[in-house]
């Protein structure tokens, strides 16, 4: 029992830290709409309109070599289908039109008035600027912060190191009874070392009681993660029990991994996905848990998930990650059956705050708050089986995709970088 203790307790850790971050893009204030055209209109049914449009903008600010927009409207009676608008370069005092449209739904019973379009501008060029320096816990939502995370990074901006600490407040924690944040109460420090293409190479957890290791080894021609290894040892640095994941890729994409004991090469459990035509898995017939079903909305984000349980993801309307409610299979010792967890962010589009619900029923148990300084910030990617995906897919950002095990670690602003 004890050998799986730690690499539980690590994978539960990693599912939860990675939430931080969804979306968390800044907005661009000094870039205003000049025009909207409409481009075609097509009639859907008796009363609903289909129009594409283009827009004209200009910039007020500082020069941008990447502007984009995300699209929204308020009115329950016109729906935005396509709302991404890409600018590219955009200089101070320029006019440009976007190079692609725009699509809403409306329904021609109301007056449509443009308006109510709400724009907003990224400049996705100035977003590696932000990244997380502390995350503060509050355990027990009594207004005392007993945990805080303290992020280190490297020269270029990659993340370093995360040294984690706990002092008791003298009031009971919050019971998740079935996941968990950091350590707990416990102290912790984890780093994380690169290889030459910056790929994570290796990550280290230590914590008074036992430490882990994962080493991570890529293809030198594709750059695919090939070869996975998990290590745990005591609190001596004595080897409790290793093993390593290995993966099968069709044209990129993962088909199949397979884990084994390092000790005797014996294979004790293995994955196999099978995707949709966007490219994203549907189904992980996992043989240890099961068949694991995922659903993915029109931005490729996560819908759902569903196992032994239920995970529902609720996006607002600038395609943040504002809620995720988790409906789960009690255990004997369970007294709650679901909880949410709900985002807010701040007026740069930063994550600001995430508090967790128990039992869902109006109660806050516990606030986590997130503090972000302006500096070079490049996006960490880490793989653990069953790790809950907090990136939408986008080929033209990278070739992994997410509901494989991929994740990001929470470190930048934005996370659709390249």
């Amino acid at each position: 029992m004890f050998k799986f203790k730690a690499i539980v307790r690590f994978f539960i850790i990693i599912n939860f830290s990675i939430l931080s971050l969804y979306y968390s893009e800044s907005f661009a204030n000094d870039i205003s709409v000049i025009d909207i055209k409409n481009i075609k209109v097509t009639r859907v049914s008796r009363v609903i309109y289909r129009y594409e449009y283009k827009v004209n903008i200009t910039n007020t600010g500082n020069s941008s070599s990447n502007i984009v927009a995300i699209v929204s409207s308020n009115p329950s009676h016109t729906t935005v289908l396509d709302g991404n608008l890409s600018f590219g370069r955009v200089d101070n005092g320029e006019s440009i039109t976007s190079s692609d449209t725009f699509s809403v739904e409306h329904d021609r019973r109301f007056p449509f008035d443009e308006s109510t379009l709400i724009f907003n501008f990224i400049r996705k060029d100035e977003l590696i600027n932000q990244r997380i320096t502390k995350v503060n816990y509050d355990f027990d939502n009594n207004g005392i912060f007993e945990g805080v995370s303290e992020y280190e990074y490297d020269a270029e901006g990659r993340i370093k190191f995360q040294n984690y600490t706990y002092v008791d407040d003298g009031q009971q924690d919050a019971d998740y009874e079935s996941f968990s944040l950091e350590e707990g109460r416990q102290n912790s420090t984890t780093s994380y070392d690169y290889n030459h293409q910056g790929q994570l190479e290796r990550l280290y957890r230590k914590t008074p009681s036992d430490s882990l290791e994962v080493l991570f080894q890529y293809e030198n021609n594709t750059g695919l993660l090939n070869n996975h290894q998990v290590t745990i040892f005591d609190s001596s640095g004595v080897k409790i029990i290793s093993f390593q994941t290995k993966f099968n890729y069709n044209d990129f994409r993962l088909e199949n991994w397979e884990q084994f004991n390092s000790a005797d090469n014996s294979a004790f459990r293995s994955s196999i996905f099978t995707y949709n035509d966007s490219n994203l898995p549907i189904k992980a017939q996992d043989s240890i848990l099961g068949n694991i079903e995922y659903s993915w909305n029109i931005d490729k984000e996560i819908v759902s998930i569903i196992n032994t349980g239920k995970i529902d993801f609720v996006y607002d309307d600038l395609k943040r990650l504002s809620e995720m409610k988790n409906s789960i299979t009690p255990l004997s010792s369970s007294t709650f059956t679901d909880y949410l967890f709900k985002f807010s962010y701040n007026n740069q589009g930063l994550l600001q705050e995430r508090t967790i619900d128990l039992d869902s029923n109006g109660s806050q148990e516990t606030k986590v708050v997130y503090e972000w300084e302006s500096n070079n910030c490049i996006p960490t990617y880490f793989w653990l089986h069953g790790t809950l995906p907090n990136f939408p897919y986008d080929i033209e950002v990278n070739n992994l995709i997410p509901g494989t095990g991929w994740a990001l670690i929470p470190s930048c602003g934005n996370i659709n970088q390249p």
